[in-house]
């Protein structure tokens, strides 16, 4: 489903239109790989928290939620974190950072510039004791055409969702560097 924003740009005596998917806590925007595709091991993926360490040299002690941002479009802007509403981090494409958070329930927030046009995503995790969560954030803003004098439509949607399996670290260690969080 996509919502469509009229905006009227009174100075040039244009319309804007934007459309956006609503997606679900944890939902890919259509021209996302299904986790299954994105997410296949390799086949010398070392699982368990030893190699996840192996893995994430850069890792802190301790840190057992693992928040990435392979591509996640607009491409221009960081995307910032919050948990329980603390600033974590703003991660730009091909960056992740981590965090240890208490067994229990957390709101995992992420939000984007008001000038990205870009709608948030939020997820509530149930951390586990002696568990590495992994949380990636996707993002799709791309121009479909024109329409009418003046106006552009863009496909805009974001989100951010637990990804589980032994590869996740796999995933993470090839596509990004580590950002330390916010202190």
């Amino acid at each position: 489903m996509f919502i469509v924003k009229r905006i009227f740009l009174a100075s040039a005596g244009a319309t804007l239109l934007v459309s956006a998917p609503i997606l679900a806590a944890g939902a890919k925007p259509e021209n996302q790989p299904s986790d299954s595709e994105a997410r296949t091991p390799p086949s010398d993926a070392i699982p368990g928290e030893a190699g996840i360490a192996s893995l994430l040299p850069e890792l802190p002690e301790g840190a057992n939620v693992i928040i990435y941002r392979a591509h996640a479009e607009p491409t221009v802007w960081a995307s910032t974190i919050k948990i329980d509403g603390k600033k974590l981090a703003a991660l730009g494409n091909e960056k992740w950072t981590s965090t240890r958070l208490e067994p229990g329930t957390h709101e995992v927030k992420i939000g984007w510039s008001l000038l990205s046009g870009q709608k948030g995503g939020e997820i509530t995790i149930d951390v586990v004791a002696g568990k590495t969560h992994f949380l990636e954030i996707v993002g799709q803003s791309q121009y479909v055409g024109g329409y009418g004098a003046g106006g552009m439509i863009f496909r805009l949607g974001s989100g951010i969702g637990e990804v589980s399996g032994d590869g996740a670290a796999s995933r993470v260690a090839s596509c990004c560097t580590f950002k330390p969080p916010a202190e």
